[in-house]
């Protein structure tokens, strides 16, 4: 559709077919146009001598590349200049010309082999930054952080390769990508490779020690950090050993467009904390081990309006390691922009703040929802089996959606979702989550604990908590675990007060088979036991789960593997 828009625009009186081009190429040569090869087009590029023809040919060059269905930068290379320059030139029309251009980006990029491939392109890009290209730049992002993972597993304990890792991130992050926790593990081992040659710790150095080149791994490191909001502990006090006042080479200063580039992405919506009231005592208190912060649930109010306000406060000054908050703050200003259509809560904003003492403080402000599903099943009545349907697909169709947005949740029970007076459900509590576009590796540890609750976790993060032992990751997927855990949840709330904690748990079994009996609708039965298949590694998909809410099948006996 939208090379046709396109097209449409391109032989259009009121779009590029002005008199001019008319009066260049004759009536049939402007309609042959329509249907020409590349280097048809090229043998009439000649005649275009003034903008307005070249426009016109740009735009059928652009129109026929996309045709062709090109999937390599060196096939589009020899056009790049030219569509710049038709989306430069011709405003008017830049949002159908995007449109087209972005689809063929997209195919490209996707395709890029090495990193020199990525950079080549968004060195033609970056005169663009300030056009509609959103959807190449997420997949120039997904792709950076694929092929930086790579550049970080082959890099050696040198200078030379600290430098050139770094180098690259810089320009990244310059081209407006978000590069998530991969930007944190260069710097951090580079860090740790300087805190080594410093002699800051018993083992010896991994190379002979050269001043200046430990001055300009720091030079880049200071840059990056004071750009992308990294900071930590270790990189204040390593970069204490270093002169304030490191000179680089003037291009090695500068990071450009650093609007967009962070090393993760973070808190784009920022708010005043004089527009928030809180309550004098939070909700709820709870610590985060490992990450010296406590996080506190207030009832407030932001703009005069009723808001949940959740609050990350560091223990120490100096010593809070932000990064879980950042993330669920991340997670939440994403999906409240579907909130209209899924279960997410609205995301008002975010403000920090150091109070007495220099503690540092974060806050989330979100809408204010006061019941949560526990408590609403704790009705005597069960819950009317079209409601029942309504809220099961509520809640499987949100998080399939965050699922295709790379959102695992990781810990979904009844406590981690609300429920309004209108009935409708907003998931939230995404402190364990992660965005991470492979569904097939294990759920990462949080504050090296094992993502997951007591009662709801997949039987394998049962273990793992239960037995202390990480061998039990390997026995899933991220997404074997939310559809398991959400399979426990509506098992929960189809027999109310009969659902007992540790039925998840393998030696639980037969247990869990008499509870699944107590289910009152067939459908119902079939859905919870087919999500609990997904105890079984890589065996349950959504696309299974799904057409079961609107098929009133013959209950089968549940029988585990």
């Amino acid at each position: 559709m939208s090379v046709i828009a396109l097209k449409e625009i391109i032989f259009s009186e009121d779009g590029l077919l002005t008199r001019q081009v008319k009066e260049t190429y004759d009536s049939d040569s402007c309609n042959s146009l329509r249907e020409c090869k590349l280097n048809e087009i090229g043998l009439k590029e000649p005649f275009a001598r003034s903008p307005e023809v070249q426009h016109f040919i740009y735009s059928c060059y652009i129109c026929e590349v996309e045709n062709t269905q090109f999937k390599t930068l060196e096939e589009i290379t020899p056009y790049l200049d030219k569509f710049i320059c038709l989306i430069k030139e011709k405003p008017s029309f830049k949002d159908e010309i995007c449109n087209v251009f972005s689809q063929l980006l997209n195919r490209v990029v996707i395709n890029f082999e090495n990193i020199s491939q990525l950079l080549t392109i968004c060195r033609k890009l970056k005169i663009l930054k300030d056009y509609n290209l959103e959807s190449t730049i997420k997949i120039e992002s997904f792709r950076a952080n694929y092929f930086l993972m790579d550049e970080v597993s082959k890099c050696e304990n040198t200078y030379d390769a600290h430098i050139n890792l770094l180098k690259i991130l810089k320009e990244i992050l310059g081209y407006g990508l978000s590069v998530n926790d991969t930007g944190y593990i260069i710097i951090g081992n580079a860090l740790g490779f300087l805190f080594r040659q410093q002699r800051c710790m018993d083992s010896e150095p991994y190379v002979e020690e050269n001043k200046e080149k430990g001055l300009i791994m720091m030079g880049y490191i200071r840059i990056i950090a004071a750009s992308a909001f990294y900071n930590n502990i270790l990189f204040e006090e390593i970069s204490s050993l270093f002169p304030d006042d490191i000179q680089l080479n003037e291009e090695d200063q500068k990071i450009e467009n650093l609007d967009g580039g962070y090393i993760k992405p973070f808190i784009a919506t920022m708010i005043d904390k004089d527009q928030l009231e809180y309550a004098q005592f939070p909700i709820s208190t709870k610590p985060s081990q490992n990450s010296n912060i406590i996080s506190y649930i207030y009832e407030g109010k932001y703009l005069n309006t009723k808001a949940c306000i959740k609050l990350y406060r560091e223990n120490n000054p100096g010593q809070g390691i932000f990064l879980k908050a950042e993330r669920e703050i991340n997670i939440y200003e994403e999906l409240s922009k579907y909130s209209s259509d899924h279960s997410f809560i609205k995301y008002y904003g975010t403000c920090s703040y150091v109070d007495i003492g220099n503690i540092k403080n974060l806050v989330l402000v979100m809408q204010w929802i006061k019941r949560s599903l526990s408590d609403y099943l704790l009705r005597q009545e069960p819950i009317e089996e079209e409601k029942l349907r309504t809220m099961y697909g509520e809640l499987m169709n949100s998080i399939i959606f965050m699922h295709s947005k790379s959102i695992y949740h990781l810990d979904i029970k009844p406590d981690n979702i609300l429920i309004d007076e209108n009935g409708k459900l907003y998931i939230i509590d995404f402190d364990v989550s992660v965005k991470e576009h492979n569904f097939k590796t294990k759920t990462i540890t949080v504050d090296n604990l094992v993502a997951g609750s007591e009662g709801y976790a997949h039987p394998a993060i049962q273990k793992a908590i239960t037995e202390n032992d990480p061998k039990f990751l390997e026995l899933y997927h991220k997404s074997d675990a939310d559809i398991f855990s959400l399979g426990m949840t509506f098992l929960h709330m189809a027999i109310l007060d009969s659902f007992e904690k540790g039925l998840n748990k393998d030696e639980k079994i037969e247990d869990l088979k008499q509870a699944i009996a107590k289910v009152r609708y067939g459908w119902a039965k079939n859905v919870i036991e087919t999500m609990l298949q997904s105890r079984v590694k890589g065996k349950i998909t959504w696309k299974m789960c799904l057409p079961l809410l609107v098929q009133d099948n013959k209950t089968v006996e549940f029988q585990p593997e």
